[in-house]
Parts: C-alpha cells; sequence; structure tokens
C-alpha cells in the first residue's frame, strides 16, 4: 500500500506552511496528485522532495556587504 498525505496533512505536522507546499507543487520541486478535490503527495514524493533540499546552515552570517554610500 501506498503512503500518501493530503495538504492538509502536512501542514497539521506543523513543518511547512500550506503556501509553501502549493508554492513547490507550482514550482515542479514537489510532486502532487489530484484525486477528487484533494491535492496528494506520496510520501516517496515527499521524502524526494527533503532529500533534494539544501542543508541548512544554522547560525551562519553573510558576508559584510560593503557600504557602497560612504565616501572615502
Amino acid at each position: 500500500m501506498i503512503k500518501a498525505y493530503r495538504v492538509s496533512d502536512l501542514v497539521a505536522e506543523g513543518l511547512i506552511c500550506r503556501s509553501t507546499i502549493y508554492n513547490l507543487i507550482r514550482r515542479g520541486d514537489l510532486r502532487a496528485k489530484k484525486i477528487g478535490r484533494a491535492t496528494v503527495v506520496t510520501a516517496d514524493d515527499w521524502q524526494a522532495m527533503l532529500d533534494r533540499a539544501p542543508v541548512a546552515q544554522l547560525g551562519a552570517r553573510r558576508p559584510e556587504q560593503p557600504d557602497s554610500g560612504s565616501a572615502a
């Protein structure tokens, strides 16, 4: 049996918001299927999207940008 989630199931987990899921689907980063009125994502497609996502660099700082408005 194939495990699948409705968008509302993924949102209920509290890990991602509804609009982000639909944006991922729209961009082609997350495969989804329509079954009646429900948008459904298989567990395999969800895992594949997570596997492709970049690793978060928590605490990493962006390089300082030179101040373009100051005169020397």
